[in-house]
């Protein structure tokens, strides 16, 4: 990170914590399987909230979801 990016801490609930684990584990067996190396945990979260947020929306029920782009 450069010094003009402002950053934040986010708490993150146990079972949060955990599914990040579970989803960790699974991501980096298939990037291995491609020849990648692995992510950090903060790394992947970071790739997870570039890539969800621009899809992120409410729907009729007034609930927040993901669409696909």
């Amino acid at each position: 990170m450069n010094g003009d990016e402002k950053t934040m801490q986010l708490r993150i609930k146990k079972d949060e914590l955990e599914l990040l684990r579970k989803k960790s584990i699974e991501i980096n067996k298939l990037l291995l399987k491609h020849g990648k190396p692995p992510m950090e945990d903060p790394t992947l979260l970071h790739e997870i909230l570039k890539k969800s947020i621009p899809c992120a929306t409410v729907n009729s029920k007034g609930e927040v979801v993901i669409e696909e782009e």
